[in-house]
């Protein structure tokens, strides 16, 4: 049998977040037909979101292959484990400050990352376009004569990133042509529009479209500053319409604090998983209020559920609502807008209402479900080896 081609996905990929859905979800795509590996720059775990439900998924983490390599550093690592009562593996605690006077950290990073490379056909970097090791992974994928594809995660910020060396990649994905634009009215490089799909997708799809008044309205995602959360909650502070949060993050006890003024409002707490179709059986409208994005992925949740959608103008989400009538545009730095969008939905018809709702599963079904996902990731792989 033709032994399979070998990808390697390199980035901070830890246990949780968005990078790690990211990873997880290219995975997924790639699995049948490719060996996979993952070289982490950060702490990893066999519970990492980036490995559920793919078998033989390699991984490692740079500082454990520097660990493995030299005693002396393994040594060193222990002694700092021990002195810093850590509960972490060892090869966590082997940048300490004698190791530091001792070995050039710089040089065996670029040996792992350089070996890992060498085992590999194909490389995709799941990073920012800032990260700090973006440049020496390319330089050497050139070195080796590797391809490299970068899939952009977060928002694309240009301060501090060498336009030159990132030219040396293969090809850019981008979740959006908003996203791709700000990278493209710079520099010109070859690049592909893949966005995401729901993980979720089947039970998604199997909740009943039932839009009925009054409405309920909901958020689900992290809550911190960039979301617009704060912003959000003390609007749904002072109505009379009902307003579900999920979610965990730093601003959380700020959240509860000011929702708890109005008995409309509720808390669903964190949502595993398998819990998201539990939390769109409870809402009609899904709100997004971020002041930055490169998807949501909850946003195509919301599509793939049959929910009406209201967002600010960010990420990915123009570009896939642009054909819909669902246009509920908002800026969340004036909650006028918000009280805006909300009357045009409070005084139109179940009717028209449930009419979009509709249409924006059909969307999903047409342009984001899992099958066509994966057929691009397959041929911009196939393309690049």
């Amino acid at each position: 049998m033709k032994s399979k081609k070998k990808v390697l996905f390199f980035g901070p990929i830890g246990n949780d977040g968005g990078r790690e859905v990211e990873v997880n979800l290219i995975a997924n795509a790639l699995k049948e037909n490719y060996d996979l590996s993952i070289l982490c720059l950060r702490k990893i775990s066999e519970d990492s979101f980036a490995l559920k439900n793919i078998d033989n998924f390699k991984w490692t983490v740079i500082n454990r292959e520097i660990y493995l390599k030299n005693p002396v550093i393994k040594v060193l690592g222990w002694f700092s484990k021990c002195y810093n009562r850590g509960n972490n593996s060892p090869f966590h605690y082997i940048r300490n400050g004698i190791s530091k006077r001792i070995f050039n950290f710089d040089r065996l990073t670029d040996d792992v990352i350089e070996e890992q490379i060498k085992k590999v056909d194909i490389v995709i970097a799941c990073v920012q376009l800032t990260s700090i090791y973006l440049d020496k992974v390319i330089a050497l994928c050139n070195k080796l004569k590797k391809p490299i594809i970068i899939r952009t995660t977060g928002t694309i910020n240009l301060n501090d990133v060498n336009l030159e060396s990132i030219k040396g990649a293969s090809r850019f994905l981008f979740h959006s042509n908003q996203n791709a634009n700000i990278l493209l009215n710079k520099i010109k490089v070859p690049y592909s529009i893949i966005d995401q799909c729901t993980l979720q997708e089947k039970t998604l799809l199997d909740l009943p479209i039932d839009v009925s008044k009054p409405l309920r309205y909901g958020y689900l995602g992290r809550l911190s500053e960039e979301k617009g959360i704060s912003e959000l909650a003390k609007y749904f502070q002072n109505c009379e319409h009902k307003f579900l949060i999920a979610g965990e993050g730093p601003l959380k006890n700020e959240i509860l604090e000011i929702i708890s003024k109005n008995d409309k409002c509720s808390y669903f707490g964190f949502v595993s998983l398998g819990e998201i179709s539990s939390f769109f059986k409870e809402i009609d409208v899904l709100i997004i209020p971020s002041h930055e994005e490169s998807g949501p992925l909850v946003g195509l949740e919301a599509l793939a559920a049959g929910k009406i959608i209201i967002s600010t103008k960010v990420g990915a989400m123009t570009d896939r609502l642009v054909e819909t009538k669902n246009q509920f545009w908002i800026n969340i730095n004036d909650l006028n807008t918000l009280e805006s969008e909300i009357t045009k939905l409070t005084t139109s018809s179940t009717v028209d209402l449930r009419n979009i709702a509709i249409e924006n599963r059909e969307n999903y079904l047409r342009n984001y479900n899992f099958t066509i996902i994966k057929e691009q990731y397959l041929s911009v792989v196939k393309n690049a080896i």
